[in-house]
């Protein structure tokens, strides 16, 4: 078959997959996240993923996956990966494809930045059970679940404990277990997906100084609470490399009030968070 009819093929799983999704979060929204409902969508996702994945066997028995990965970037039709890209992009499946592709690959750099990506996801997601079930930040529940969706659809690690109702366990972070002698270049790993990453943050929180909206508000503690999964996986050196300029964001006057307020809040569940990792040797 044809490299461009098996994508074809995927993307209609794909989408079918991120509809399920949508629906299991306005179900979460509506609190019915403990209905037959949600376990039909459940049981469905699980079928799609079994489609899927052999949809990727079959395809790469005959290409290789340089070759899909520049396929589906020629018809990747967004710019860029949004916090929330469920259910925003057109796309968005198109991300959750590269990652299994990069998942796929064997090179073992890849491997880390995935392990990373997880590691950083679970820190997010124990931000995000604790907001969600907070009364204070009732007016941006809605976001906050579609948001903690999206990160379960783009993983496919994740997928896996949701699917198999294990989120919940204590935050079992992996990142150490690479950064050996081994793998010396983890370093330059650390610093794409911790600093750089971060950095992108603190300019989007610039940018996006002012808030209003529920919405803005909700996009603001999605950028917060991204930096600190990363902090908190940073080694020493990697550290120095971002703490400077998160604390010049809680000196500056430019920075509102509300944005620092904020910031506290984060570092206090963060705090809380902390008791509950567990580094996998």
């Amino acid at each position: 078959m044809k490299l461009k009819n098996y994508l074809q093929n995927l993307n209609i799983v794909e989408v079918n997959i991120e509809e399920c999704y949508l629906k299991l979060s306005e179900l979460e929204i509506r609190g019915f996240d403990n209905s037959l409902d949600y376990e039909y969508y459940l049981k469905q996702i699980s079928d799609l993923i079994n489609k899927e994945k052999q949809i990727l066997v079959n395809m790469i028995s005959e290409y290789t996956v340089n070759d899909i990965k520049k396929m589906v970037l020629k018809y990747k039709v967004s710019m860029k990966e949004l916090p929330i890209s469920l259910g925003y992009l057109t796309d968005a499946y198109n991300y959750r494809i590269l990652y299994m592709l990069e998942e796929l690959s064997g090179d073992e750099y890849l491997d880390y930045a995935g392990v990373l990506r997880t590691d950083i996801s679970h820190i997010i997601l124990k931000f995000l059970d604790y907001l969600i079930n907070n009364h204070y930040y009732k007016d941006l529940r809605d976001t906050l679940i579609l948001y903690k969706y999206n990160l379960i659809f783009m993983n496919s690690d994740l997928e896996s404990d949701f699917l198999l109702n294990n989120l919940d366990n204590s935050l079992n972070l992996k990142a150490d277990n690479y950064r050996t002698e081994d793998m010396p270049a983890y370093k330059y790993i650390d610093k794409s997906v911790l600093v750089l990453d971060s950095l992108d943050y603190i300019a989007n929180i610039i940018e996006e100084n002012e808030l209003g909206s529920d919405n803005s508000i909700a996009r603001m503690i999605i950028y917060i609470i991204n930096i600190y999964a990363r902090l908190t996986l940073c080694e020493a050196d990697t550290l120095t490399l971002i703490y400077d300029d998160v604390l010049s964001i809680l000196d500056s006057e430019e920075i509102t009030l509300e944005v620092k307020n904020l910031f506290n809040q984060m570092s206090t569940i963060l705090d809380e968070i902390k008791n509950e990792i567990v580094w996998a040797r």
